[in-house]
């Protein structure tokens, strides 16, 4: 049996449980696929092959196939349709599901995989190589995001309708689960984000959240929170309109008449205030407020890419440093004979005192 290894990585473990790794390097150690991104920007793959092994790649985005010396002639391609009427029924197409199975019989191959243009032909696109350990699981928003993956036994691949979350504003996207390597497709640059811990939030934007990771998908919905944002403070309540004839008498008065026309004008003024506001501060802006600890994966949508995919960390707002290690010596001393305190109240109920000099200073 052939084994691919990336002799450029520097250290290559072996054994043991392996952590998630969401970056552009090869596939790790072991398995019997490379996945490889080969240019900056990131825009065309390469993909290494044992026999045997199935890869899905998503129609149209196979460039070529060729081989180390070996008849490439025993590699099959058949036209495969997946999560068929899921997607049908939440897309109305059958692009979403159309990719091509490749296979070879007794020798290993290579396979070029560019990015998916379908996406957005005016924007342009990039490639990002994720490797599933199955420790956790992802959620891939967009129909054509997924490019190529592996078929093993431990991969799946499943459809959001199945799992009954009607807490995402778009709630079309496709759950991973097991270990496996997925090339995945993003307009513009990917940017990988760490939250580390269960403190950490973010507020995005729902168009550019491409990937979301979690360690069940009841984890992931509990984390995610739709959260509108609009420059526009104004409240309208809406009136309700009453009926044309009066409710004690049945029929038509003066009263009933009066009435009517002046919820008519009322509705009508709220309408073009409406209209008014929209003009003036654009419709509200769809984000969401994602806790930690996960990682997620963001597309700028930018028409053009100007690095690599990278990764980012939300750094704190103050040093890990103790914040006695800023102050004086004098404001020490002043500190220790303060009688003074607050209370910090802990999400757990731990309560912890600090002391001040000013209660000023809790505002």
């Amino acid at each position: 049996m052939k084994r691919f290894i990336d002799t450029g990585r520097r250290s290559v473990r072996f054994g043991g449980c392996r952590k998630l790794s969401t970056d552009d390097s090869p596939s790790q150690a072991g398995t019997r696929t490379l996945f490889k991104l080969i240019n900056n920007p990131p825009t065309i793959a390469r993909l290494s092959v044992a026999p045997k092994i199935p890869i899905f790649i998503r129609q149209g985005c196979l460039v070529s196939l060729y081989n180390n010396g070996n008849n490439i002639s025993d590699v099959s391609l058949t036209k495969q349709f997946i999560n068929l009427w899921s997607n049908m029924i939440q897309y109305s197409s059958l692009k979403p599901s159309q990719f091509v199975k490749l296979v070879s019989s007794m020798h290993s191959f290579n396979a070029l995989i560019s990015t998916n243009n379908s996406l957005n032909k005016n924007l342009q696109t990039s490639l990002y190589h994720l490797n599933l350990s199955g420790e956790e699981d992802w959620q891939i928003w967009g129909k054509d995001s997924i490019v190529a993956y592996e078929q093993n036994t431990s991969l799946d691949l499943l459809p959001s309708r199945s799992l009954q979350f009607n807490k995402f504003i778009n709630q079309n996207f496709i759950v991973l689960r097991g270990r496996g390597n997925l090339l995945l497709n993003g307009i513009g640059s990917i940017i990988k984000l760490d939250l580390k811990n269960p403190y950490d939030e973010i507020l995005i934007n729902y168009k550019n959240l491409l990937a979301i990771s979690g360690k069940s998908q009841v984890d992931i919905r509990d984390s995610v929170t739709n959260q509108l944002m609009s420059q526009n403070k104004i409240k309208i309540e809406y009136i309700p309109i009453p009926s044309f004839k009066d409710e004690k008498t049945n029929s038509i008065t003066i009263k009933s008449v009066v009435s009517l026309t002046k919820a008519l004008i009322i509705r009508s003024s709220q309408y073009i205030r409406k209209l008014y506001d929209v003009t003036k501060y654009g419709t509200p802006t769809n984000f969401i407020k994602i806790k930690g600890p996960r990682t997620l994966l963001i597309q700028s949508f930018n028409n053009t890419i100007l690095d690599n995919n990278s990764n980012y960390e939300l750094e704190p707002l103050l040093p890990d440093e103790p914040m006695e290690k800023y102050i004086s010596k004098e404001v020490k001393d002043d500190l220790a004979n303060s009688n003074l305190s607050f209370a910090y109240v802990e999400p757990n109920g731990k309560v912890e005192f600090k002391k001040t000099l000013t209660l000023l200073d809790s505002k």
